[in-house]
């Protein structure tokens, strides 16, 4: 079962999936199946059984789970790696020009390569290498090339940290049940058990990354595997970083930026056991990882997880029946979990593991409520920043320290409309207010994503003064580039990060210093981790409670809990 089919279908040829064997031929006529196209399933018997249950508890069709499952890039003919002529050094001859000679011993240096590179690289030419294959010095044969989409990107590799007692104590809970034994759940059909999901509940810079790192390799020592999931692509470059620098080339990523020929290389590393170690956001649940021993639900409260379009499935949900399925170890780490999974612990569905305090005694940050309404009474107008905000954000620029400030709603202004007559400019599909975004000077919806071109005037008076209400980030950052001219300013939001590799480079960029302020959505409020960082402002932070969502207090807690979270999170104390 899983195999990839070639069969005839409506007078063509084309592919689908054995999703079941049966010895008693079927009540009406069947065409024979053409080929077997890969011998090795797609889909393994756990991972068939986790397809059928997402099409049932959806109500979605099972083709349409199954191309979810399968990114249409591994199937694509044309993603296929293709083969590059490998030069590689195997001895030495006395007969070589200096040239030869020299370019032979930055070969052995750097033990061969791609012959593309090496001409790059050396400043020599195709036949010069021939020359040395004649001479015996080097072998040259095609090999297929890996698309790897971690080139070019620095790793450092790091060892495993000494845990505190409530970090050990975690990680012991992770491993105190047995597969199969007392306190597993048992599954119908299935001889074993699967351990219950584990719900790590904590702080900010608790060091619940380190207790993942160490569960992990545990898990790699017995030959087994792991998924991880992240819920932004913002935050799988970093991730991805701790995980490579730990595990090295066992660790693959899967998300959505990837391009076609990386997906196909990095999905097959995954099928053949060469990659043990999965690293994406929510897609990664299906990645096709052989005898898996853990999956970890990283921030398992975000609503990111939640996909939008058939089949509308819940990340999380996923990876605890995947995780039955396999009976694999599951984790959902959170600092402010979800209520359901806080509820699914208080009834002893999940074990619980509290890590209630930062590692090495360091303290969470202040935290100060500013009431706008006296910034209006004062100044006559509601400013984007407050005078506290400011003078924090200028003491840090003083100190060379880092700022982060949030602000959940990108554009320049979030409505455009006539002081006059009170048109507002709509989105004539969603009835919702377009955004100005004045980067490229036109209205855009952020529910279906059209766009209008900005209005000279007023469509209904053709009055020429329009009104912009509202602050997004690109309106926040030029209002703090005016109050401090020499701050060097990075915005991060759905705009800024349009290219392959932005989220990474914004990030590396101010890691490293070359920014004194981070300036974005709710992809920077999670999950990063930057030591200079002792301040963080949050700009509106009661919009999203008037959001029509049932969940609106709770999703604003935990947005406002996780952002608060990257300030202070090394020897300097934070404020929020």
């Amino acid at each position: 079962m899983g195999q990839l089919l070639r069969v005839p279908f409506r007078g063509r040829i084309t592919r689908g999936f054995a999703l079941t064997l049966s010895e008693t031929p079927p009540a009406f006529s069947t065409k024979p199946v053409m080929a077997i196209e890969d011998e090795s399933p797609f889909f393994s018997p756990a991972l068939l059984k986790l397809v059928k249950w997402i099409a049932s508890y959806t109500a979605s069709p099972i083709e349409v789970v199954l191309k979810t499952a399968v990114p249409a890039s591994v199937l694509k003919p044309s993603a296929r790696p293709k083969e590059l002529l490998f030069v590689e050094p195997t001895g030495s001859a006395g007969d070589l020009t200096k040239h030869q000679a020299q370019l032979l011993a930055d070969i052995v240096r750097v033990g061969g390569g791609w012959m593309q590179q090496l001409v790059k690289e050396f400043q020599t030419s195709p036949s010069t290498l021939r020359a040395l294959e004649r001479k015996g010095c080097v072998s040259i044969a095609a090999r297929q090339s890996r698309r790897d989409p971690l080139a070019g990107r620095s790793v450092v590799p790091t060892r495993p940290l000494q845990l505190n007692d409530m970090q050990a104590q975690a990680l012991a809970t992770i491993f105190a049940q047995e597969i199969g034994g007392r306190g597993a759940t048992a599954l119908p059909g299935d001889g074993r058990g699967a351990p219950r999901p584990v719900l790590l509940h904590g702080v900010t810079g608790s060091g619940k990354t380190e207790i993942y790192l160490q569960a992990i390799a545990r898990l790699l020592e017995e030959g087994k595997g792991a998924i991880v999931l992240v819920p932004e692509i913002s935050l799988t470059p970093q991730t991805v970083r701790r995980f490579a620098g730990r595990f090295g080339g066992q660790v693959a990523v899967l998300h959505s930026a990837l391009s076609d020929g990386e997906r196909y290389d990095e999905w097959h590393r995954i099928r053949t056991g060469e990659a043990r170690v999965v690293v994406g956001p929510r897609s990664a649940i299906f990645a096709p990882v052989a005898n898996l021993g853990l999956i970890v639900v990283d921030e398992e409260h975000d609503p990111s997880y939640k996909q939008d379009e058939t089949p509308r499935y819940h990340a999380r949900d996923v990876a605890v029946m995947r995780a039955r399925f396999e009976g694999a170890r599951i984790v959902l780490g959170s600092a402010t979990p979800s209520l359901e999974s806080w509820l699914n612990a208080q009834q002893h569905k999940y074990e619980l593991a509290s890590v209630p305090a930062r590692v090495a005694g360091r303290s969470l940050p202040d935290v100060h409520l500013v009431n706008m309404q006296q910034e209006l009474e004062r100044m006559g107008h509601v400013p984007i920043y407050s005078s506290l905000l400011l003078e924090a954000v200028r003491s840090r620029l003083d100190r060379g320290e880092q700022t982060i400030l949030f602000l959940n709603r990108r554009g320049y202004a979030r409505v455009l409309d006539c002081p006059d007559c009170g048109w507002v400019a709509e989105c004539p599909e969603c009835a919702v207010p377009y955004t100005y975004h004045r980067a490229d000077q036109c209205l855009r919806c952020h529910v279906c994503g059209g766009w209008a071109r900005l209005p000279a005037d007023c469509p209904i008076c053709h009055a020429k003064e329009l009104s912009y209400g509202g602050v997004g980030t690109q309106r926040a950052e030029a209002a703090l580039q005016a109050c401090f001219p020499r701050a060097k300013i990075l915005r991060m939001d759905a705009d800024s990060t349009s290219r392959k590799f932005s989220h990474d480079d914004i990030l590396s960029a101010f890691r490293a210093g070359k920014a004194d302020v981070l300036l974005g959505t709710q992809m920077i409020a999670k999950g990063l981790d930057f030591p200079n960082v002792t301040l963080v402002g949050v700009l509106n932070a009661d919009t999203s409670l008037n959001r029509p969502d049932p969940r609106a207090s709770e999703r604003t807690y935990q947005l406002l809990a996780q952002v608060s979270g990257r300030a202070g999170r090394a020897e300097k104390p934070g404020e929020v």
